[in-house]
């Protein structure tokens, strides 16, 4: 991947499942590549070494926002009578 890929859903320890950056809306940004390693910015703004094992999604996760004024009314609906 090159310097500056947006991803997210990044494990930690290889084989473990993605851990990093799973909300929606969350990011992070490959910084660095050295060795065996790489460095993660993450949406929290903490630096972060990684190893270039692990695996990770590329992209940013999805948001679902409508500003449809029906869909706005039915999710207010659906919320009182839940």
């Amino acid at each position: 991947m090159p310097l500056g890929t947006a991803i997210h859903n990044i494990e930690i320890t290889l084989g473990k499942g993605g851990q990093l950056a799973r909300a929606a809306g969350a990011v992070a940004k490959l910084i660095a590549k050295e060795g065996k390693s790489a460095t993660l910015k993450l949406p929290s703004g903490e630096v972060r070494l990684i190893s270039k094992n692990c695996s990770a999604t590329v992209g940013q996760v999805g948001i679902l926002v409508s500003t449809d004024p029906l869909s706005i009314y039915i999710y207010i609906y659906i919320y009182i009578w839940i």
